[in-house]
C-alpha cells in the first residue's frame, strides 16, 4: 500500500482510515416540473425556506401564457425550474369551439354531442338539438343573374339562401381554462354548404372569447403577486 500523509486538525481525538472503492460523488440533480399557471405559486410557497430572493427569477409571458420560475439560477446542480402553463379546457378543445379548422357534418355533430349531455344547461335542450341534427330538414335557394348589354358591360351577381331546423345556438357549462370552475356559455352553429349534401358546421363563442382572455389576465396577475414576495419578477 502507497504511503499516504494525512495533516489532522488541532482538536481531532480519532481518526478513522478505510480501505476500498469510495462511493461516487452525487449531485443533487436538476428539477424541471410543468403543470397548470399556479404551479410555480404552489411550489414556492411551500418551498420558500430553501432557496433564496437573490438566487431566483420569475420570467412571464402573456402572450405565451406561461409563467417560469428558477430557482438556484446560479447553481451548475441542483437548479429548479418550475412552469406554469394556461390550457384551454379539454372539453372547449374537444367540441373545437372558435377553431376554424374544426367542422362537422350535421350528423357528425349530433355524434359529438350526443354523449355530452351533461355539459347542456338544458336535458330538454340536448335532446332537441341531437334531434335536429340527426333529421335536418334544410332548403337552400341559390340565384344568378347575370347581365349583359353587348356593349361590353358585364354584371353577375350570386345569391344564396339556406332555410334550415338546426337551431343557431345552444347553452353549455364547461371549464373554459383547465383546472378552473366550469362557465355557462352560448355556442353559435354557423353553416356553410354549395349543396344540401355538403352542409359543415363550425361552432364558435365570441362570449367565451372574451371570457378566456379576461381569465388569462386574472389568472396571470394574481401568480405575479404571489411570486413577488419569493422572486423577482421578469415580464417579457
Amino acid at each position: 500500500m502507497d504511503k499516504v500523509e494525512v495533516k489532522v486538525e488541532e482538536g481531532v481525538k480519532e481518526l478513522v482510515i478505510r480501505e476500498g472503492q469510495a462511493l461516487p460523488l452525487a449531485n443533487t440533480p436538476n428539477l424541471n416540473i410543468a403543470g397548470v399557471i399556479n404551479a410555480p405559486s404552489e411550489f414556492i410557497k411551500a418551498r420558500n425556506a430553501d432557496f433564496k430572493l437573490n438566487k431566483s427569477n420569475c420570467q412571464v409571458n402573456r402572450n405565451a401564457r406561461r409563467i417560469d420560475l428558477y430557482l438556484n439560477e446560479d447553481s451548475p446542480f441542483g437548479t429548479y425550474h418550475i412552469s406554469g402553463h394556461i390550457y384551454l379546457g379539454n372539453k372547449f378543445k374537444l367540441l373545437g369551439i372558435n377553431d376554424s379548422e374544426v367542422s362537422y357534418t350535421p350528423r357528425d355533430l349530433a355524434k359529438k354531442l350526443k354523449m355530452l349531455r351533461s355539459i347542456f344547461d338544458s336535458r330538454t335542450e340536448h335532446a332537441a338539438i341531437i334531434n335536429s341534427l340527426r333529421d335536418i330538414k334544410a332548403k337552400l335557394k341559390q340565384d344568378l343573374d347575370a347581365k349583359d348589354d353587348n356593349r361590353g358591360n358585364l354584371s353577375a351577381s350570386f345569391e344564396q339562401t339556406l332555410e334550415s331546423n338546426i337551431p343557431e345556438k345552444f347553452t353549455i357549462n364547461i371549464p373554459l381554462i383547465e383546472g378552473q370552475k366550469p362557465t355557462k356559455f352560448d355556442v353559435h352553429i354557423f353553416i356553410e354548404g354549395s349543396s344540401y349534401n355538403d352542409l359543415r358546421c363550425y361552432l364558435e363563442s365570441v362570449d367565451a372569447a372574451d371570457m378566456i382572455e379576461e381569465s388569462v389576465e386574472k389568472l396571470i396577475d394574481a401568480e405575479v403577486k404571489i411570486i413577488k414576495e419569493y422572486a423577482v419578477v421578469i415580464e417579457q
